[in-house]
């Protein structure tokens, strides 16, 4: 395996373990909730949150709704949290999601679902039973709102940790992607934080940044205010089933790397001045690797047609067998020579002459 890869790979499996030990954690942050617009939300904890009180659940943005159940989930992962695997975990709750959206549509008529980190993972293995029952719900009465995901597409961190971790947090390779649904969904990313921005180029400044942002930025993402995200961090797809979704990448004003010192109270000027210094490294983490370069087509050489070898085109008459009585081929039929006596010589036309003169008058 290349080092890049194992590099990745490597840091991906330590971010995972320091931030479920610091999620759990999290202070909170307040920000107003989004105005309701759905009859009801269910709203699914992360790691270590297996119920999640009303309180905590009321100080949620963006949850759509004023009418706020919890769903209840073993929200372990072993061996960091409790005694059971993330795919078990994530197994029971999507079981428990299933049950509770059904009940909750047969009532409300309109839905919100929205799921924090592991919470997010529950809410995509949720949707993909749903989407594959002959009598799914209605798209348009259904949406998802995923805060934090580890399966964020190019930037979770389940598509950069080693088919070995993922066995043994026994989730399989389809939990790295939630899979396409007919049910619209808004992902909601903050920016650094690992678990959900994990830098897509990693070098040691990117990842310790990461690192950094699961203790600032990971368990705050559930308090963003949409309504503060640039246009420009905002992105909309839409997939096979027209259903689309909507990504918020939150921007940072400052590096979680750089946080603990101005928690300390270092002075704002220093502590703005590491940060240049930083931002470029850190920023280089989150650039798309460089494509290969493609190689270069051999130049065309020109063949000149090929022409006859005197020696391949040489017959060789004791080598060549003789053509068989009417096999003979037209091209080696040649006129006969014609023969012709030669000419007398000038003597003896005359020589011959003379004796005809003689014998004539013999006769006579």
């Amino acid at each position: 395996m290349p080092f890049a890869a194992r590099f990745t790979s490597a840091t991906a499996v330590c971010a995972l373990a320091a931030g479920l030990l610091a999620t759990a954690h999290a202070p909170a942050e307040a920000a107003a909730p989004a105005p309701p617009r759905a009859a009801e939300t269910l709203v699914v904890g992360g790691t270590s949150f297996p119920s999640v009180s009303a309180a905590t659940m009321a100080s949620f943005a963006n949850t759509f709704s004023a009418n706020l159940v919890n769903v209840p989930y073993p929200a372990q992962l072993s061996p960091f949290a409790g005694q059971m695997s993330l795919g078990q975990s994530v197994a029971v709750g999507a079981a428990t999601l299933v049950q509770m959206i059904e009940t909750s549509l047969a009532t409300t008529g309109s839905l919100v679902v929205w799921g924090i980190s592991q919470g997010a993972l529950v809410i995509n293995a949720a949707a993909k039973v749903l989407a594959a029952e002959p009598n799914r719900p209605d798209p348009a009465a259904l949406t998802l709102v995923r805060v934090a995901d580890p399966a964020t597409p190019s930037t979770g961190m389940l598509n950069f940790l080693p088919e070995v971790v993922m066995s043994l947090l026994q989730t399989g390779s389809e939990m790295r992607v939630a899979a396409e649904t007919p049910f619209n969904t808004v992902i909601i990313v903050n920016s650094y934080d690992a678990f959900s921005d994990f830098p897509r180029n990693p070098n040691p400044v990117a990842v310790l940044n990461a690192l950094a942002g699961l203790v600032y930025r990971h368990g705050q993402t559930a308090f963003v205010d949409l309504a503060s995200v640039p246009a420009e961090n905002i992105s909309v797809t839409v997939n096979a089933y027209g259903a689309t979704t909507t990504t918020y990448r939150v921007p940072s004003t400052d590096l979680p790397l750089t946080r603990p010192l101005r928690d300390a109270g270092v002075p704002k000027a220093w502590v703005d001045a590491l940060d240049r210094v930083l931002q470029p490294m850190v920023d280089a983490g989150y650039a798309s690797p460089p494509a290969p370069t493609p190689a270069a087509a051999p130049a065309a050489v020109a063949v000149a047609p090929a022409r006859p070898s005197p020696v391949a085109t040489r017959v060789d008459s004791a080598t060549t067998p003789a053509p068989a009585i009417g096999d003979i081929a037209l091209d080696t039929v040649r006129p006969s020579a014609v023969l012709r006596s030669p000419a007398p010589r000038d003597g003896a036309e005359r020589s011959s002459t003379r004796s005809e003169r003689r014998s004539e008058s013999r006769r006579r």
